[in-house]
């Protein structure tokens, strides 16, 4: 860029010392002529100094040209390239980020609809349940009531039962025994009498 402007100042300057040469001899040529005011009014004419201060004043029109230009020009030639770039690649990212925030949102949307329909038809169906729900732990409590009804009333019974086998051991004594089942060894009315009574798992609730 330098080298292509001097080149162009070279020419300019050589076409304006040219065109400065050229006027100046021809003003010398029009004073040679005769006039009737003789030497009153006559320009002095130094061609070579009219050409000299032509091509000095366009020389420092040009310096001052390229010191402008230095201190205006951009230390990174290729800032303002990657900078359209940069604003092209921002202008799609921006269109590109807009279409897919359009599109989320049709999708919170959409999601948001069909779960407030979901717990719509939820709520519909638990309330279409609630009586029956209601029954069935009616039952559970209810079953829970007889089954520990029906444990001390066995239990009842089979105290009834034990006392009536102790009185009839100690009436009987020496000709009626009580005997455990596992060891076939007898033992007192009284230590009968005082042990646990355990009902059988199959009278428990959820026995098989």
């Amino acid at each position: 860029m330098f080298g292509m402007s001097t080149t162009a100042l070279v020419i300019v300057l050589a076409f304006t010392g040219w065109a400065r040469w050229a006027a100046a001899i021809d003003m010398l040529g029009n004073q040679s002529q005769a006039s009737a005011l003789g030497n009153i009014g006559v320009v002095q004419i130094n061609p070579l100094r009219d050409v000299l201060v032509s091509l000095i004043a366009n020389l420092g029109a040009w310096m001052l040209g390229v010191f402008i230009s230095y201190l205006g020009h951009d230390p990174d030639p290729d800032y303002m390239s990657a900078t359209k770039q940069f604003l092209k690649a921002r202008r799609a990212w921006n269109q590109a980020r807009e279409a897919h925030s359009v599109r989320l949102q049709h999708l919170i949307a959409k999601a948001a609809k069909t779960i407030e329909e979901k717990t719509k038809a939820a709520e519909t169906r638990k309330k279409a349940v609630t009586r029956e729900m209601d029954m069935l732990k009616q039952v559970a409590s209810r079953g829970d009531a007889v089954w520990h009804e029906l444990e001390q009333v066995t239990k009842r019974n089979v105290e009834i039962y034990r006392d009536a086998l102790v009185r009839v051991a100690l009436a009987h004594s020496g000709q009626v025994q009580i005997v455990r089942t596992d060891t076939n060894t007898p033992f007192s009315p009284f230590d009968y009498k005082a042990m646990q009574i355990a009902l059988p798992q199959h009278l428990m609730r959820g026995g098989a």
